[in-house]
């Protein structure tokens, strides 16, 4: 028992201090991923061995120091994500009456084929836009109702899980289907034109994730969000980039992201992920729900929810007007 509760403490020290290297391969980068969940099986963990130890304080006392570090190293990471601090992005709410544009985001899973629980809640949130990835032919057939309403769109089906769409109430210009890193991996870039007559730019990415299924390395995922993040850098006019960017927000690939394009990122004192049931299944790090966004003489608001179903986990958000300087640090202007 002694030995086995050793194995598990130099287990979650090894798995803390794995990120520390600037290691590409999916092994070690999937461990940016839990720091929630280890932080709390370090605490459960400390505490547990503490008591279980009382035969010998000192290795009492090394294994709660080990478990007491490791807690304080995924803190450090995830605190700037909690409600405790101030938020970088303002909620929309009392911004209503601004401009402003909903996007409902929804990773619908390939296999999954129950396309009339996406279209209930495409009814229930109402968005301007619609952005849905990992589609494939039969979920462009299926979602090919919504073309009355929403008469503007982008398709590009694909059957390897990277196939993405958008459908918009408003007019969109100038899109474009990219291959930035992989001739398999889409991503679309628009111009959204709001009734105001403000445009916006979004820009829609999935990535593909490290993981020892589908890249062997974070290479192709970092290079495509730094490349979408210098392609935003100077830009004039507001900006959202959305989808389901397959890392987590305090990631050092996200912070060089932020850092590259001057957006602001509303997962920051706010929402960081999503809630799952036991009916989904995958792992919380590919589904959060990622966005990024910047206006440039807009104020920085976006509220967003999130639904839970059995086919997604769809993200709803509104980006509004306000007029004035943003809750964080404003984006730098292009």
């Amino acid at each position: 028992m002694v030995t086995f509760d050793i194995c598990i403490t130099l287990l979650l020290l090894l798995v803390t201090l794995l990120p520390l290297s600037r290691h590409t391969a999916w092994w070690v980068r999937v461990w940016d991923f839990p720091r929630l969940q280890l932080l709390i099986i370090s605490a459960l963990s400390g505490i547990v061995q503490f008591f279980l130890f009382t035969h010998a304080p000192w290795l009492a006392g090394a294994v709660l120091l080990i478990c007491l570090g490791c807690c304080g190293y995924q803190c450090w990471w995830i605190f700037p994500y909690t409600r405790l601090l101030k938020k970088q992005v303002r909620d929309a709410e009392g911004y209503t009456a601004h401009p402003g544009i909903r996007i409902l985001v929804s990773n619908v899973l390939t296999p999954n084929r129950q396309a009339g629980k996406l279209l209930k809640q495409v009814r229930i949130e109402a968005p301007d836009v619609l952005v849905a990835v990992e589609t494939d032919t039969w979920w462009e057939q299926q979602l090919s109702v919504l073309d009355q309403d929403y008469p503007y769109s982008v398709r590009c089906p694909k059957d390897n899980l990277y196939g993405m769409h958008v459908w918009s109430r408003l007019p969109l210009r100038d899109a474009e289907i990219q291959y930035l890193v992989d001739q398999q991996i889409p991503s679309m870039h628009m111009l959204v034109t709001l009734p105001e007559g403000i445009e916006v730019r979004l820009h829609c990415v999935h990535p593909m994730p490290p993981s020892p299924t589908e890249n062997d390395e974070s290479q192709d995922r970092d290079a495509e969000l730094v490349l979408v993040g210098k392609s935003v850098a100077q830009a004039m006019l507001p900006v959202i980039v959305t989808g389901d960017l397959n890392d987590v927000a305090w990631s050092r690939t996200t912070r060089l992201f932020l850092k590259i394009s001057g957006l602001l990122d509303p997962r920051r004192a706010g929402e960081c992920t999503v809630p799952l049931t036991p009916d989904i299944p995958c792992c919380a790090g590919h589904w959060i729900i990622s966005f990024t966004v910047r206006s440039l003489f807009w104020g920085h608001c976006a509220v967003w929810k999130t639904s839970v179903g059995p086919l997604s986990i769809p993200g709803a958000f509104t980006v509004c007007s306000a007029g004035g300087a943003a809750a964080g640090k404003p984006g730098k202007r292009g």
